[in-house]
């Protein structure tokens, strides 16, 4: 499993590879969107490397950025 960062709030969602890229990532969001930087949460993922888990993984991501999709 390779790890990454999800920065998420307000219906906003963004990963970086890194702590200090997702505080940054976290950052812009609050700059951009006039949010408190303390509402936009920094998660840690596990991102699968093995194909047959990154699929279904790429899947689940692809059906939260359109909810209309069937994944």
């Amino acid at each position: 499993m390779a790890r990454a960062y999800k920065i998420s709030g307000f219906g906003f969602t963004r990963f970086a590879g890194s702590q200090g890229d997702a505080t940054k990532a976290r950052m812009a969001l609050s700059d951009e969107h006039g949010l408190k930087k303390l509402s936009i949460e920094i998660e840690e993922v596990d991102i699968p490397t093995s194909k047959t888990e990154l699929l279904p993984f790429l899947n689940e991501l692809a059906a939260m950025a359109d909810p209309k999709s069937e994944a």
